[in-house]
C-alpha cells in the first residue's frame, strides 16, 4: 500500500471531519525523540545576532521551515545550522508563499520592523513571538495587542530572563515574605554601548553586496546606507531603535515590575531626572556660588546695629544656609543619577526586616 504524507492542516481538517488514523507515539521512537507529527513548522524572520539564538532555541524542539534575513552575513550562522530551511530576504515574500505551510513565526529583527512583520504574521493567523522590545512606539504596541485579540493567535514577547528560574524565584521570595517589604529598587546598566548624540552621518558608503538596504530600512524613512546604522548601532537612532530602555531595561526592570506588580507610573510621581542637563547643573552651581557669597557677607557681622537687624539677619542666614544645602544635595543627586543611568543591571534592593 502506498503511503501518502498528510499535512498538519489536512490532519486538523480530517480530525474535525471525524476521519481517524494512527500517529506513531513518541515512546515507540525513543524516549528523547520527538516524532515529526508533534513538531510545528516555524518561520524565523531576522536570524542574525539575537535572532540566531532564537532560531537555535526553537530549533531544539520544532522544525525550522523557513529563514529570512536581509543580511547574508548576519544570517550565515542560522543558514548553516539549518541548511534544509527555505531562505528568504523579504519576510513579505516568505509569508505570502509559505503561509499555508507554517504554524508560527518568530520576529527578531531591529526594533523598527517588529510591528510590520508581526502584524502580517498575525493577520495570516500565525502564532507569533516577537523579540523585546515588542515594538518601537507605544502606539505600535497597542496595535499588536489588538491584533492578537482580533486574530485569536497565541503571542509572546521574547524576554529570556522572564522565562528562566531567577526571575521566578524573586517573585516567589516576595510573595512568601522572605525578604520583607521592598522599599527601594535600584537598577544599573553598562548601556549604551553604542555611540550617542550623533549627527546624521554625511560620509558616503557603497551598500555592501550582502545586505539589501531597502529591505533593512523597511518602514523607516529613506536614507543612504552607513555603518553607523547597521548591523549593530541602529539602537542609537530613533528611526530604528529604542535606546538602552528597549535594549536592557526590558530585562533589568522586569523582575521588579513583575514581582511587585508595580504597573504604570502614577500621575505626578514620574520624574524625568535625565532632563536635568549640563546647563541646568551650571545654573544650580551659579546660584549656589551667589548664596555662598551672600553668606560670607552676613556671617562675619558680630555686632549688629539693631536688635531687629540681628533677628532678620539670623533668619536670613538660616534660610540661605538651608537653601544652599538643598542646592548642594540637588547637585549631588543629579550627578549620581547621571552616573547610575550609565550602568543598569539589577542592583541593590533595600528591604525592611521580615515582619515589620
Amino acid at each position: 500500500m502506498s503511503r501518502k504524507r498528510i499535512s498538519r492542516r489536512r490532519f486538523v481538517g480530517d480530525m474535525a471531519s471525524g476521519v481517524a488514523f494512527t500517529i506513531v507515539p513518541a515512546h515507540v521512537l525513543g524516549r528523547r525523540h520527538v516524532p515529526p507529527s508533534d513538531k510545528l513548522n516555524i518561520a524565523c524572520i531576522g536570524v542574525g545576532g539575537m535572532g540566531a539564538n532564537d532560531v537555535r532555541g526553537v530549533g531544539k524542539t520544532e522544525n525550522i521551515y523557513a529563514l529570512c534575513d536581509v543580511d547574508d552575513r548576519q544570517g550565515a550562522q542560522s543558514f548553516s545550522a539549518f541548511p534544509k530551511a527555505k531562505r528568504y530576504k523579504d519576510f513579505r515574500a516568505l509569508l505570502d508563499k509559505e503561509g499555508e505551510s507554517i504554524d508560527a513565526v518568530t520576529v527578531s529583527t531591529p526594533d523598527h520592523t517588529h510591528t510590520v512583520a508581526g502584524m502580517m504574521a498575525m493577520k495570516l493567523g500565525k502564532h507569533t513571538r516577537i523579540q523585546k522590545p515588542l515594538a518601537r512606539t507605544l502606539w505600535e504596541v497597542k496595535q499588536l495587542e489588538e491584533a492578537a485579540t482580533k486574530y485569536k493567535v497565541a503571542t509572546q514577547m521574547g524576554n529570556q530572563g522572564h522565562a528562566e528560574e531567577g526571575t521566578r524565584q524573586i517573585r516567589e521570595w516576595v510573595e512568601a515574605g522572605a525578604i520583607g517589604t521592598v522599599r527601594e529598587i535600584e537598577l544599573w546598566t553598562n548601556r549604551p554601548i553604542w555611540p550617542q548624540a550623533l549627527d546624521r552621518p554625511l560620509e558616503e558608503y557603497y551598500t555592501p553586496p550582502w545586505i539589501d538596504w531597502d529591505l533593512w530600512l523597511g518602514p523607516a524613512p529613506e536614507r543612504p546606507y552607513n555603518p553607523a546604522y547597521a548591523p549593530f548601532k541602529w539602537r542609537g537612532w530613533w528611526d530604528f531603535g529604542t535606546g538602552a530602555l528597549g535594549d536592557i531595561a526590558c530585562h533589568s526592570m522586569d523582575a521588579s515590575f513583575w514581582a511587585l506588580d508595580l504597573g504604570y507610573p502614577a500621575p505626578g510621581i514620574a520624574y524625568n531626572y535625565l532632563a536635568c542637563s549640563a546647563a541646568l547643573r551650571r545654573d544650580l552651581a551659579g546660584v549656589e556660588e551667589n548664596l555662598r557669597q551672600a553668606l560670607r557677607h552676613l556671617l562675619p557681622r558680630a555686632k549688629p546695629v539693631d536688635v531687629r537687624d540681628d533677628v532678620r539677619s539670623g533668619i536670613l542666614r538660616q534660610r540661605l544656609s538651608r537653601l544652599a544645602h538643598d542646592i548642594t544635595r540637588a547637585n549631588e543627586t543629579q550627578r549620581s543619577i547621571e552616573l547610575n543611568t550609565q550602568s543598569m543591571i539589577f542592583g541593590r534592593v533595600t528591604t525592611a526586616p521580615t515582619g515589620t
